[in-house]
Protein backbone atom coordinates (compact mmCIF):
# COMPACT_ATOMS: atom_id res chain seq x y z
CA UNK A 1 0.00 0.00 0.00
CA UNK A 2 2.74 2.83 1.14
CA UNK A 3 4.56 1.43 -2.16
CA UNK A 4 1.69 2.62 -4.87
CA UNK A 5 1.27 5.76 -2.90
CA UNK A 6 4.38 6.73 -2.63
CA UNK A 7 4.74 5.96 -6.19
CA UNK A 8 1.45 7.24 -7.69
CA UNK A 9 3.37 11.10 -6.53
CA UNK A 10 5.23 10.35 -9.36
CA UNK A 11 3.74 7.99 -12.07
CA UNK A 12 0.64 8.47 -13.36
CA UNK A 13 1.09 5.08 -15.05
CA UNK A 14 0.23 1.66 -13.40
CA UNK A 15 2.99 0.07 -14.87
CA UNK A 16 5.74 2.68 -12.83
CA UNK A 17 3.44 2.40 -9.32
CA UNK A 18 2.98 -2.02 -9.69
CA UNK A 19 6.85 -1.81 -10.05
CA UNK A 20 7.39 0.23 -6.83
CA UNK A 21 5.07 -2.46 -5.72
CA UNK A 22 7.00 -5.75 -6.84
CA UNK A 23 10.58 -3.73 -6.04
CA UNK A 24 8.82 -3.24 -2.53
CA UNK A 25 7.64 -6.38 -2.00
CA UNK A 26 10.97 -8.26 -3.26
CA UNK A 27 12.82 -6.21 -0.52
CA UNK A 28 10.33 -7.66 1.94
CA UNK A 29 10.63 -10.60 1.68
CA UNK A 30 14.34 -10.38 1.25
CA UNK A 31 14.26 -9.06 5.09
CA UNK A 32 12.61 -12.65 5.86
CA UNK A 33 15.91 -14.18 5.98
CA UNK A 34 16.70 -17.84 4.49
CA UNK A 35 14.40 -18.34 1.17
CA UNK A 36 14.36 -21.04 -1.61
CA UNK A 37 14.06 -19.05 -5.04
CA UNK A 38 10.98 -21.42 -5.80
CA UNK A 39 8.83 -20.08 -2.95
CA UNK A 40 10.70 -16.14 -3.15
CA UNK A 41 9.10 -15.83 -6.78
CA UNK A 42 5.74 -17.95 -5.85
CA UNK A 43 5.24 -15.00 -3.71
CA UNK A 44 5.71 -12.45 -6.27
CA UNK A 45 3.79 -14.17 -9.06
CA UNK A 46 0.74 -14.62 -6.49
CA UNK A 47 0.82 -11.21 -5.28
CA UNK A 48 1.61 -9.59 -8.55
CA UNK A 49 -1.34 -11.46 -10.11
CA UNK A 50 -3.67 -9.62 -7.79
CA UNK A 51 -2.11 -6.54 -7.81
CA UNK A 52 -1.87 -6.50 -11.88
CA UNK A 53 -5.67 -7.65 -12.51
CA UNK A 54 -7.61 -4.34 -11.18
CA UNK A 55 -9.22 -2.26 -14.32
CA UNK A 56 -6.43 0.12 -14.37
CA UNK A 57 -3.79 -1.86 -14.12
CA UNK A 58 -5.35 -4.05 -17.58
CA UNK A 59 -5.91 -0.79 -19.31
CA UNK A 60 -2.71 1.15 -18.93
CA UNK A 61 -0.81 -2.29 -20.01
CA UNK A 62 -3.24 -2.59 -22.85
CA UNK A 63 -3.23 1.24 -23.79
CA UNK A 64 0.89 0.70 -23.71
CA UNK A 65 0.86 -2.35 -25.89
CA UNK A 66 1.86 -4.88 -23.72
CA UNK A 67 0.28 -7.85 -22.74
CA UNK A 68 -2.39 -8.66 -19.30
CA UNK A 69 -0.44 -9.14 -16.18
CA UNK A 70 3.02 -7.84 -17.55
CA UNK A 71 5.02 -7.94 -14.32
CA UNK A 72 3.44 -11.74 -13.26
CA UNK A 73 4.60 -12.55 -16.63
CA UNK A 74 8.27 -11.59 -16.50
CA UNK A 75 8.61 -13.02 -13.58
CA UNK A 76 6.97 -16.45 -15.05
CA UNK A 77 9.55 -15.96 -17.32
CA UNK A 78 12.80 -15.48 -14.31
CA UNK A 79 10.90 -18.83 -13.11
CA UNK A 80 11.68 -20.51 -16.73
CA UNK A 81 15.29 -18.95 -16.54
CA UNK A 82 16.41 -20.59 -13.66
CA UNK A 83 15.35 -23.71 -14.40
CA UNK A 84 17.84 -23.21 -17.28
CA UNK A 85 21.66 -24.35 -16.63
CA UNK A 86 22.82 -21.37 -18.38
CA UNK A 87 20.87 -18.17 -19.85
CA UNK A 88 22.66 -15.82 -22.41
CA UNK A 89 22.63 -11.97 -21.46
CA UNK A 90 21.14 -11.61 -24.94
CA UNK A 91 17.92 -13.23 -23.33
CA UNK A 92 17.77 -12.24 -20.59
CA UNK A 93 17.76 -8.25 -22.14
CA UNK A 94 15.19 -9.66 -24.62
CA UNK A 95 12.79 -11.11 -22.00
CA UNK A 96 13.10 -8.81 -19.25
CA UNK A 97 15.34 -5.29 -20.49
CA UNK A 98 17.62 -3.00 -19.22
CA UNK A 99 15.85 0.41 -19.41
CA UNK A 100 14.87 2.57 -17.23
CA UNK A 101 10.80 2.06 -17.28
CA UNK A 102 10.12 -0.30 -14.44
CA UNK A 103 8.80 -2.86 -16.81
CA UNK A 104 12.34 -3.39 -17.63
CA UNK A 105 14.30 -2.58 -14.74
CA UNK A 106 12.80 -4.45 -11.98
CA UNK A 107 12.14 -7.76 -13.14
CA UNK A 108 15.74 -8.03 -14.33
CA UNK A 109 16.94 -6.31 -11.04
CA UNK A 110 14.66 -9.79 -9.15
CA UNK A 111 16.60 -12.03 -11.74
CA UNK A 112 19.85 -10.30 -10.78
CA UNK A 113 19.44 -11.03 -7.44
CA UNK A 114 18.30 -15.21 -7.84
CA UNK A 115 20.63 -15.83 -10.59
CA UNK A 116 23.65 -14.38 -8.25
CA UNK A 117 22.65 -16.37 -5.48
CA UNK A 118 25.18 -19.23 -7.25
CA UNK A 119 28.45 -17.82 -8.56
CA UNK A 120 28.50 -16.89 -12.29
CA UNK A 121 31.50 -18.45 -14.11
CA UNK A 122 31.91 -14.65 -15.60
CA UNK A 123 32.53 -13.03 -11.79
CA UNK A 124 35.68 -14.37 -10.11
CA UNK A 125 34.76 -16.33 -7.00
CA UNK A 126 36.43 -13.75 -4.28
CA UNK A 127 32.84 -11.59 -4.76
CA UNK A 128 30.10 -12.15 -2.65
CA UNK A 129 26.61 -12.91 -3.48
CA UNK A 130 25.69 -8.58 -3.10
CA UNK A 131 29.34 -7.69 -5.26
CA UNK A 132 28.18 -10.49 -7.85
CA UNK A 133 24.70 -9.28 -7.60
CA UNK A 134 25.37 -5.73 -8.33
CA UNK A 135 28.52 -6.86 -11.04
CA UNK A 136 25.95 -8.52 -12.88
CA UNK A 137 23.68 -5.81 -13.34
CA UNK A 138 26.21 -3.73 -14.62
CA UNK A 139 27.55 -6.26 -17.21
CA UNK A 140 24.10 -5.94 -18.11
CA UNK A 141 24.70 -2.78 -19.94
CA UNK A 142 21.84 -0.09 -20.35
CA UNK A 143 19.96 1.29 -17.04
CA UNK A 144 22.98 0.32 -14.95
CA UNK A 145 22.47 2.30 -12.01
CA UNK A 146 18.86 1.99 -11.19
CA UNK A 147 18.86 -1.87 -12.32
CA UNK A 148 21.93 -2.33 -10.01
CA UNK A 149 20.47 -0.34 -7.51
CA UNK A 150 17.34 -2.17 -7.26
CA UNK A 151 18.70 -5.22 -7.23
CA UNK A 152 21.78 -4.37 -4.49
CA UNK A 153 19.03 -3.17 -1.95
CA UNK A 154 17.11 -6.84 -2.33
CA UNK A 155 20.24 -8.38 -1.94
CA UNK A 156 21.70 -6.14 1.09
CA UNK A 157 17.72 -6.52 2.54
CA UNK A 158 18.63 -10.55 2.37
CA UNK A 159 22.37 -10.73 2.99
CA UNK A 160 22.76 -7.71 5.21
CA UNK A 161 25.44 -5.49 5.55
CA UNK A 162 28.12 -7.74 6.34
CA UNK A 163 28.36 -8.68 2.44
CA UNK A 164 29.66 -5.05 1.42
CA UNK A 165 33.02 -4.53 1.65
CA UNK A 166 34.68 -1.96 3.45
CA UNK A 167 36.40 -0.36 0.44
CA UNK A 168 32.77 0.15 -1.42
CA UNK A 169 31.55 1.53 1.86
CA UNK A 170 34.51 4.13 1.49
CA UNK A 171 33.79 4.44 -1.66
CA UNK A 172 29.82 5.51 -1.26
CA UNK A 173 29.12 9.12 -0.99
CA UNK A 174 27.20 9.87 2.02
CA UNK A 175 27.64 6.33 3.31
CA UNK A 176 27.38 7.08 7.09
CA UNK A 177 24.73 8.99 7.12
CA UNK A 178 23.02 6.31 4.55
CA UNK A 179 23.83 3.71 7.19
CA UNK A 180 22.22 5.65 9.97
CA UNK A 181 18.76 5.59 7.54
CA UNK A 182 18.92 2.01 6.47
CA UNK A 183 19.25 0.81 10.28
CA UNK A 184 16.21 3.53 11.36
CA UNK A 185 14.42 2.31 8.60
CA UNK A 186 15.30 -1.66 9.67
CA UNK A 187 13.89 -0.80 13.32
CA UNK A 188 10.69 0.67 11.60
CA UNK A 189 10.01 -2.74 9.92
CA UNK A 190 11.00 -4.50 12.82
CA UNK A 191 8.80 -3.22 15.11
CA UNK A 192 5.84 -3.75 12.63
CA UNK A 193 6.34 -7.38 12.34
Amino acid sequence: QFARLSAELTHANSLGYNGAILQALAVHLALQGQLSKETFLEQLITHMEDVEADDKSLTDARALGFEDLPFSRRLKKIKEFLELSSVPKADVLFELGNGIAALRSVPTAIYSFLHCMEPDPEIPDHYSSLQRTIIYCISLGGDTDTIATMAGAIAGAYYGEEQIPPSWEQSCEAFQETQKLADSLYELYSQRL
